[in-house]
């Protein structure tokens, strides 16, 4: 059954981001499995990672994160994770969904429990709230909250999940195994891809600074500008309430809607980073190109450059519709949306970003 890009569960403030590149010590993981107790608070849990490159663990759908706990509660078979251990961190190379949708179920948190809260800075979008709502539902339909199914089958502590590790590799040869693995099938989006073998380019954080409204893993920490690491996060939070706010109710009875739809979901990324990409007059392929041609985006390691990204950003969305005296004023309802009243993807004119609308852009 197809599912609808946007009725997607938010999991990912249930496995931590890190560093791949850390310097290894000298204890090696072996373990052969991962039991369902050791996903509650504790040690195990406490050492798993996720790479600070990954995209969001925000793919799956309210059946399909049940579906899985399902399985697993009927002891089908699931495919094993595959893990990498680097220093005092074990890094999810394939199976971030599948544990954490585990870890879902055993911590309460579908989205909007308190590790997310967490995560999010208390900043819980509607939809995101909604998607929790719903697959706790499913799942308590199903087999239950994990407190009450833990009380009355006592033997599932000892079930786990099979483990693969990737062992006598380097940082390198892991970060490169992970893109090659999760771009089988349609796994991972060719977007995503770009996004992720250029992860620290200015490019790539300033489109997830937006994405996720400044809150989430913080991409831009690595900055050596003080000034970069403490608006970047500001930027992207600004730029993401003038686009999105108010919270796009469906169906529309009020012209009183966003200047680019549903905040939530997979054409969040597409639109994020053909905006800052077309803004700032990027040589760069569309989102709807799979490969990006030529040599990859530099790294921004001072982030002055994402910084001017998202200011000349904020600058000419603000130049399309809000409060200031030098805004076009364009009414979102009748530029941006059809009339099945649906909001289009379509592009604004480049008259809009290209010679208009620059002064002060760096004064944001």
């Amino acid at each position: 059954m197809a599912r609808e890009s946007k009725n997607l569960v938010n999991l990912d403030a249930l496995v931590p981001r890190a560093d791949l590149f850390e310097q290894p010590d000298s204890v090696v993981a072996d373990a052969p499995s991962i039991r369902i107790t050791d996903l509650e608070a504790g040690l195990t849990y406490s050492l798993l990672r996720k790479p600070d490159f990954q995209r969001e663990t925000a793919n799956w759908s309210p059946q399909q994160v049940a579906g899985l706990i399902q399985t697993f509660c009927a002891g089908d078979i699931i495919p094993a994770i595959i893990l990498w251990q680097n220093g005092s961190q074990v890094f999810v190379v394939d199976g971030a969904h599948r544990l954490s949708a585990l870890v879902a179920w055993v911590r309460n948190d579908y989205g909007a429990g308190s590790l997310s809260v967490a995560q999010f800075h208390g900043k819980i979008p509607p939809h995101q709230k909604d998607m929790h709502d719903a697959t706790l539902a499913l799942v308590g339909q199903s087999v239950g909250a994990w407190d009450e199914f833990k009380q009355n089958n006592a033997i599932l502590g000892m079930k786990a999940l099979q483990v693969q590790w990737i062992t006598g590799h380097t940082a390198a040869q892991a970060a490169n195994a992970f893109i090659r693995i999760n771009q089988g099938g349609t796994i991972i989006d060719s977007l995503e891809v770009r996004i992720l073998q250029a992860a620290r380019s200015a490019l790539s954080i300033a489109t997830r600074v937006i994405t996720r409204g400044g809150t989430g893993h913080a991409y831009w920490q690595h900055f050596t500008n003080s000034q970069a690491k403490s608006r970047t996060p500001a930027l992207g939070a600004e730029i993401y309430k003038l686009l999105f706010e108010p919270a796009l109710e469906t169906p529309i009875k009020t012209l009183d809607v966003p200047l680019a739809g549903l905040g939530y979901g997979a054409s969040v990324i597409r639109l994020a980073f053909d905006l800052v990409a077309l803004t700032n007059r990027l040589p760069v392929p569309d989102s709807t190109r799979r490969k990006a041609p030529g040599a990859p985006m530099p790294d921004d390691v001072q982030g002055s450059d994402t910084l001017s990204y998202l200011r000349r950003t904020k600058r000419l969305v603000q130049f399309i519709l809000s409060n200031e005296a030098y805004s076009l004023g364009l009414h979102p309802a009748l530029y941006f949306y059809n009339g099945k009243r649906h909001f289009s993807t379509c592009r604004p004119p480049e008259y809009y970003f290209v010679g208009h609308g620059h002064g002060g852009a760096e004064q944001a």
